[in-house]
This record gives C-alpha cells, sequence and structure tokens, in this order.
C-alpha cells in the first residue's frame, strides 16, 4: 500500500512538473514574440497613445478580473469535470461576461472622466471586448489545466498569442493610435477561447454531481472580494501617476511594464495554473501543506530570484536596443519592476493558496495591508509630482503581503517558517551574485553599440545557465525535482537501452 502509494506521488508529481514545464514554455515563446511586438510598437505609437492604452486596460482589470477570477478559481477547484456542475459553471461564465462587458461599455465615459482623459473614452469603449472575451477565454483555459490537457494548452497559447500579434501589428502600423494597440490581446484571446472551448466540449455531455450554487456564491464571494482589492491596489499606482506626473509619465511606465510586469504575470499565470488544482487537497488538512508548501516556495525563490535580479540589471543594457532612442526613462523603472516581479512571484503562489483555501479574513488583512502601503506611495506621488514613491511602493507592498501571508499560515500549522527562511536566505545570495555579475557586464560593455551590448548579456546570461546545469546535482531546484518524482537526466535512455 506504501509502495503504490508512494508511486502515485511520484507519478502525480511528474504530471505537474510536465504540464509546469510546458505552460513555462509556451510562456518564454510568447514573451519572446511579446518583445518583438513591443520592439515595433514603440517605435510607431507615441508615449501618449500608450498612456491612453494604459487608462483603459488599467481600467478594464476591475470587471474584467472580478469577473474572471471566481470562475478561473472554481474551475481548478472541481473534483469532477463534467455533466450539471460543468454546464452550470460555463452558463455563469456567459452570464457574467456579459454583465462585466455591458458594465465596461457604459460607464467608459465615467473612468475617461475620473482618469481627467476624454481621448480615453474610445479605447475604453473598444477594450469592452476583451472584457467579455477574457474571462470565457480564461474559464476555457482553466478547466484544460483541470483535465491535464497542459501540452496541448500550451501549444494553443502560443498560436493564438502569434497570431493575434501579427493582427496587432498590422493594426498598429496602418492606424498608429491607441485605439490599434487593443487589437493584439483581443484577438489572441477570441481565438484561445474558441480553440479551448472546442477541445473541453465532450466533457458538457458527461455524467456528474449536480451542482451547487452556494459553494460556489461563497467561494465565488471571497474571491471576488479578493479581486476588487488586488484592482484598487493596482489601480492607486496608475491614477496617481496620470494625475500627480502626467499620461506621457504613465506611457512610459507602460512601456517598462511590457518587458517587466507582463512577462512576471505571464510567468506567474503560468506557474499558478499548474499548481491552483492541488491546492485543494489542503482545504480540509494543513497535514500535506506543511510538507509541500515550504519546498513549493523555495523551487520558486531558487528557480527565478537569481536569473530577475540579471535581468533587473540587464534592462539598462538591453532597452536601448529594444526601444530605440527617447526611451531612456524606462529603463530605471524597468528594473525595479522586474525585482518587485521576482517578488511578486513568490508571494503570489502563497497567496493563491491561501486564495483557494477560501480564507476570507486572511485576505481581507493582506489586501488592506498592501493598500495602505499603496495610499502612501500614491499621495507622496501627487504630492511631489513624481512617479517614484509609488514605484517604490511596488516591491514594499509585495514584502508587506508576503510577511503576513507567512505569519498566519505559520500560525494555522501550514508552514514552517524556518525552512523557508533557508530556502530564501540561500536564493537572496544567489539572486545578489547574478546581480553583481550584471553590473560588471554593464560597466565592462559601456562603451559597445546596443546590439553588442545586448549580445554580451546574452552571452553571460547562457554561460550561467550552463554552469548552474553542469552542477545542478548541488542545487536546490534540482534536489526538489528528484525528491518529488523526478529523473535523472538520460535516466529513461538508459532503462531503454537495458531492456532492449
Amino acid at each position: 500500500m506504501g509502495a503504490n502509494g508512494s508511486g502515485r506521488n511520484s507519478n502525480k508529481a511528474r504530471e505537474l512538473l510536465t504540464g509546469a514545464s510546458s505552460i513555462y514554455a509556451a510562456t518564454v515563446a510568447t514573451v519572446v514574440l511579446q518583445f518583438g511586438y513591443a520592439a515595433f510598437t514603440t517605435r510607431v505609437v507615441g508615449a501618449e497613445d500608450f498612456g491612453l492604452y494604459a487608462i483603459a486596460t488599467a481600467s478594464a482589470v476591475l470587471l474584467g478580473s472580478i469577473a474572471a477570477g471566481p470562475l478561473v478559481a472554481s474551475a481548478g477547484r472541481m473534483q469532477h469535470v463534467g455533466g450539471p456542475g460543468l454546464r452550470a459553471l460555463w452558463r455563469l461564465g456567459v452570464v457574467v461576461a456579459s454583465v462585466a462587458a455591458a458594465l465596461m461599455f457604459l460607464t467608459a465615459p465615467v473612468w475617461a472622466w475620473i482618469w481627467g482623459a476624454p481621448d480615453a473614452l474610445p479605447v475604453l469603449r473598444l477594450i469592452a471586448l476583451s472584457v467579455f472575451v477574457g474571462p470565457l477565454s480564461a474559464l476555457a483555459g482553466a478547466l484544460m489545466r483541470r483535465v491535464g490537457s497542459f501540452r496541448v494548452l500550451a501549444i494553443g497559447t502560443v498560436i493564438a498569442n502569434a497570431v493575434g500579434m501579427a493582427v496587432g501589428v498590422l493594426a498598429v502600423a496602418y492606424f498608429h493610435n491607441a485605439i490599434s494597440l487593443v487589437v493584439s490581446a483581443l484577438i489572441g484571446q477570441i481565438l484561445a477561447g474558441i480553440a479551448f472551448a472546442w477541445m473541453i466540449r465532450r466533457y458538457f455531455a458527461h455524467g456528474g454531481p449536480p451542482a451547487r450554487a452556494r459553494d460556489f456564491i461563497s467561494y465565488g464571494t471571497t474571491i471576488g472580494m479578493s479581486r476588487l482589492l488586488g484592482f484598487v491596489n493596482g489601480f492607486l499606482g496608475k491614477f496617481a501617476v496620470s494625475h500627480g506626473v502626467g499620461v506621457s509619465a504613465l506611457g512610459v511606465w507602460n512601456r517598462a511594464e511590457v518587458v517587466s510586469s507582463v512577462p512576471t504575470q505571464q510567468l506567474q499565470s503560468a506557474i499558478i495554473q499548474a499548481v491552483y488544482p492541488e491546492f485543494r487537497h489542503d482545504v480540509g488538512s494543513p497535514t500535506r501543506a506543511r510538507r509541500v508548501w515550504p519546498d513549493l516556495l523555495g523551487l520558486v525563490a531558487w528557480t527565478l530570484w537569481p536569473p530577475m535580479a540579471y535581468a533587473a540589471v540587464a534592462m539598462f543594457g538591453v532597452l536601448p536596443l529594444l526601444f530605440g532612442p527617447g526611451w531612456e526613462a524606462a529603463e530605471p523603472i524597468a528594473a525595479v519592476l522586474v525585482l518587485s516581479g521576482a517578488l511578486q512571484l513568490s508571494t503570489m503562489v502563497l497567496s493563491s493558496a491561501v486564495e483557494a483555501l477560501g480564507r476570507r479574513r486572511w485576505i481581507l488583512i493582506q489586501q488592506l495591508s498592501v493598500l495602505a502601503v499603496q495610499v502612501f506611495g500614491a499621495v507622496a506621488t501627487v504630492r511631489i509630482g513624481s512617479l517614484w514613491p509609488v514605484l517604490v511602493a511596488v516591491p514594499v507592498s509585495m514584502v508587506v503581503q508576503h510577511g503576513i501571508d507567512l505569519r498566519m499560515a505559520r500560525a494555522a500549522g501550514y508552514v514552517g517558517l524556518r525552512p523557508v527562511a533557508r530556502y530564501y536566505c540561500g536564493a537572496a545570495t544567489a539572486a545578489a551574485a547574478a546581480a553583481a555579475l550584471a553590473v560588471v557586464t554593464l560597466m565592462a560593455t559601456e562603451q559597445l553599440g546596443p546590439l553588442l551590448r545586448t549580445a554580451s548579456f546574452g552571452v553571460v546570461f547562457v554561460s550561467l545557465i550552463a554552469i548552474a546545469w553542469a552542477a545542478r546535482s548541488r542545487l536546490v531546484p534540482y534536489r526538489l525535482y528528484m525528491q518529488y518524482g523526478g529523473r535523472p537526466a538520460g535516466a529513461v535512455a538508459r532503462r531503454e537501452a537495458d531492456s532492449s
């Protein structure tokens, strides 16, 4: 019995690792395409138009996230995919998305007035389509993950995003305005939503337990509250920059986000998408969580903090090639946002676990604490006319939120602080070493042109990856991989050779 249980756990771990790897590969491919898309659009559209686009996307987050959040989270928690429960969830998704899109369209003038940017009105109205399509596309993708179709999901996501960016490039090249910037994401969402909904259609005919509206309403309310507070926290900073510094400054921030926050959010989504359904096993008891959660946090920190610390410094050498002249102000913003992203990834993994547990009190405390930090930064930005207070508030709020989550998780018996601290100290040391190497590279290539400087950062980074791979048996991520059912490189090939 014990051996069978161990085998099942190893198979499940390998399945999750394979799924996470597929989604991660799709994320990397999308980010590479996105960099090319950003390089083109930044040279065609000005900072003012990017500011209007940033206003529209920041406004749409409220209704879009409130609509999509409970649907996606409920799909991840489903014990059985199919039958009345699945059909009810999909019908609810259509209703919620329709209401959110209608509200977005009707309140577009109000949002334009709030931001003090009447030119953003047509962009706000067009993005209402994304508010409708986005939640349904996200729900279809969540169901694909729930049934284990990670590889198909990854391939479909890359294709949909690639086609969306291609159409978006044509739109930007022809119209040269803020409205054309909406096209890429909208087309990608439409294609992905249609494809994934078609792929899961057979599950709608499956039998299963009846839908339990009370459970969805209770859990959905908790997730909706979390998304609302999360929106306010994200909205305050950009609102303060728009009113305290100007729409053009918001446009510069938007360009910095494209190479920092946006890839981070996609990477965050890839990680959480793979592990979120597994948190449902910890709802009733913290026993499993005490063993698994510290290792998960350690794996995320060791895998992502060092390369992101290197990338933060590399922004100063890479962005001149990517964006061209005139965007120097985006470089330090991007660097701070990349470092914030490293903290965000660890923060949101633990936060998603808390969210899956449905701990409403925890969520409220963490979000209100983050809100206090954001309010302080927003007020300071408006008073002194600089975006730096609200920018610094981003990493500070991540540290505050993660600290609160760790404290409450420890008090409830879900996490031990000692193993987490040990993992974090090691990852922080490795990150500091990677950042120091990037600083040396930046100083050594100061006299080179943008292309050679960027290539130098690439060569150094690839060399670091090669060294890490050669010494992988000594590194925490590899040891955790082996601990949770991984196989050494070449083991499968050797086993097949022996059997033949």
